[in-house]
């Protein structure tokens, strides 16, 4: 894994609505984990204020690959 696809632990505090509406995610299948839901959100969040994701890092923070 090259430096660019490096992860770091971080430390996130939610309210009791938020993290119960992120498990509600999960339980209905739409992600995995909260982990693969908050890295969406942060995609979103980027691509929303003009950010580019290069696919490789794309792929590092969905988990997923482009599909063609």
């Amino acid at each position: 894994m090259s430096d660019g696809n490096k992860r770091e632990r971080i430390t996130i505090r939610l309210t009791k609505r938020y993290l119960d509406l992120l498990n509600t995610l999960i339980e209905k299948g739409v992600y995995n984990s909260r982990n693969e839901a908050i890295r969406d959100a942060l995609r979103i969040m980027y691509e929303y204020h003009g950010l580019k994701v290069a696919p490789e890092k794309k792929a590092a923070l969905t988990g997923k690959a482009d599909e063609a």
